[in-house]
C-alpha cells in the first residue's frame, strides 16, 4: 500500500467520523496506521 493510498483510507475514514460520529471510523484510521508500522519494517 502506497503513501498516497494510505492517506487518502486515513482521510476517508475521518471524514466518515465527523460526519456521523461513529468512532469505529477512529478504528479505521488506527488499524491503517497500524498496518503502517508493520508494512515498514
Amino acid at each position: 500500500m502506497t503513501s498516497l493510498v494510505r492517506l487518502e483510507l486515513i482521510a476517508q475514514s475521518y471524514d466518515r467520523f465527523l460526519r456521523t460520529g461513529d468512532t469505529e471510523h477512529l478504528e479505521d484510521v488506527e488499524r491503517i496506521l497500524e498496518y503502517d508500522e508493520h508494512d515498514s519494517d
